[in-house]
């Protein structure tokens, strides 16, 4: 396990070094607020705060979003809070000293523990080669590198989730699984010991229900490949299984004290009632209930390195008949699946199924571990394969550097160039190229586009140091405003606006009194661009040290 942890803690490393790098996301701050209310609320209890009462005021006075359950959030105002004790915030005017890219020490940290989790049972289920295999594979794809700069739920949805499937696939495999003696006999009792493992993974399940709603795709191919493998068996462990973990997720949640069956039913159909949000593809703008159904295994495969790609399709096979394996390949599938059905909710490229990513990595562990061991006797060759698939993707982290959430398999310009997403999320409006706006002005108002909510205005403002507005038709006409920023979220872009021209310009290029004076590219492809009335001269964001 040395070298699996040597590789989780220089990402982790890696993640620290670089949290302040990209800018900030459009939902960091609708995660972060909450979280640190929530535990500095918590604090100030003191030993009171074990009184369900106390905990009743918590989740009702403050006024806590229902919107996800606590369990993220709250990681996510504890990283902010220790990290808040060793490094000052470094925000403008924030309520409550609130900086959010302090909270992302929490995303770096699960991250980290994903890393060594999945190379713990890479090792345990095919050896050392696989271990070290599954764990790069996950350190150095770019989008989970990406999101572990993030002070947002899905890297600490990884980790738990990534976490119940694979202590599921191993403690509830035992005793063995495929025909062995204890199946065939004509007990059906379920022994003490698998009792106990289908607890402690309920439990684990009601981790993931308190941290995000994805949590509801684990039952299903649970139960179908338990079912498969124990028949009749299987009830009794799954049942346990369900029972703990949403006990787990009612005791965990305080909100759904008082009203349990409404408010439960009310927090699982919310995705009934919600705003259109937008997905880009294939050179098109879709409703998120509409994307096509290749999207979903186009984004995975054009955002997983090549070498992951084919290493985890060779682990595929191979695993096929390894019962701890079929979970975690019936999970991931299922993941990838249920967000192909027509009318699911889709956006953000690859966030909402980003869980599959690291169970896919298991299997590339899986495959790699065959190509090693069958390439015994070409040494050389075997070196040189091993030292490209590691070396390839870790320089892609190095050139894409700080907009790993741009990147793709093929190359962020070309993916552009066939109509893919670019900074869906709005990293690449850098700090940098924040500064590059400023002008030193007391009532200086630089416009922001795509915006899809006034907290994301908020709080760039927080961090750049003046103030932000959406850019509007109005906006463009009234002179005063002479700093435009537009990042390539071409999903809320119209195609023929003058931000989608502007992002479509070169360095220097006017269009309609905007000036193109600052450009966030990499390899190949336009991710940002800030636009000056009047302006002159030009610079590449890129060569900026301090970006």
């Amino acid at each position: 396990m040395k070298p699996v942890l040597a590789i989780a803690a220089l990402a982790l490393c890696a993640v620290l070094a670089t949290l302040r790098s990209p800018g900030l996301t459009i939902d960091e701050s609708l995660n972060v607020r909450p979280g640190v209310v929530l535990v500095r609320a918590e604090r100030s209890y003191g030993l009171g705060v074990l009184d369900p009462s106390a905990q009743r005021e918590i989740f009702t006075v403050a006024g806590l979003p229902t919107d996800y359950p606590p369990l993220g959030r709250f990681l996510l105002g504890i990283g902010h809070e220790v990290a808040g004790a060793f490094v000052r915030p470094k925000v403008v005017g924030s309520p409550g000293d609130i900086d959010v890219v302090l909270a992302r020490t929490s995303s770096a940290v699960a991250f980290g523990l994903t890393i060594a989790l999945v190379g713990f049972f890479a090792r345990r289920w095919y050896g050392d080669v696989a271990a070290v295999a599954a764990a790069l594979a996950v350190a150095v794809n770019a989008r989970l590198f990406g999101h572990a700069h993030q002070a947002s739920i899905e890297t600490v949805l990884n980790l738990v989730f990534t976490a119940c499937v694979l202590l599921s696939a191993d403690r509830l495999s035992r005793p063995a699984l495929p025909r062995d003696e204890a199946a065939a006999s004509d007990d059906a009792s379920t022994p003490p010991t698998l009792r106990r493992e289908a607890a402690v993974c309920g439990l684990l399940w009601g981790l993931v229900l308190l941290t995000k709603i994805q949590a509801v795709l684990i039952p299903l191919p649970l139960a179908g490949w338990l079912l498969w493998h124990r028949r009749t068996r299987a009830i009794e462990p799954l049942a346990i299984f369900g029972g703990v973990g949403l006990l787990t997720f009612l005791v965990g949640w305080p909100w759904l004290w008082d009203a349990p069956i409404d408010r439960m039913l009310a927090y699982f159909g919310q995705g009934t009632d919600r705003i259109v949000l937008h997905a880009y593809a294939f050179g098109t703008t879709y409703d998120d209930r509409d994307v096509p159904l290749a999207y979903v295994p186009t984004m995975f495969a054009l955002t997983t390195p090549l070498a992951a790609l084919l290493l985890g399709g060779r682990g595929l096979w191979l695993s096929r008949r390894h019962a701890p394996s079929q979970l975690v390949t019936a999970t991931m599938g299922f993941v990838l699946v249920f967000f192909m059905v027509p009318a699911i909710v889709v956006y953000d490229g690859v966030r909402l199924f980003l869980v599959a990513f690291p169970l896919w990595a298991v299997l590339v562990g899986a495959g790699a571990a065959d190509v090693w061991h069958r390439l015994a006797a070409r040494r050389r060759l075997r070196l040189w394969l091993a030292i490209a698939a590691v070396a390839l993707p870790t320089l892609r982290l190095l050139t894409l550097f700080p907009c790993w959430l741009a990147g793709y398999t093929i190359g962020t310009g070309p993916a552009l160039a066939v109509g893919m997403e670019g900074s869906y999320w709005g990293d690449a409006v850098t700090p940098s190229l924040l500064a590059a706006a400023d002008r030193d002005e007391r009532d200086q108002v630089v416009l922001l586009t795509p915006t899809l909510h006034v907290a994301q205005l908020t709080e760039q403002a927080a961090h750049a140091g003046y103030e932000l507005a959406e850019f509007t038709p109005e906006r463009n006409a009234d002179g005063r405003f002479r700093d435009l920023i537009v990042f390539s979220r071409w999903a809320d872009l119209e195609a023929d606006g003058i931000p989608a021209r502007l992002l479509a310009a070169t360095p220097g290029e006017t269009i309609d009194g905007w000036t193109v004076t600052h450009v966030v590219r990499r390899e190949g492809g336009t991710l940002a661009v800030l636009a000056q009335r009047g302006a002159r001269t030009t610079q590449d964001v890129r060569r900026d040290p301090n970006r």
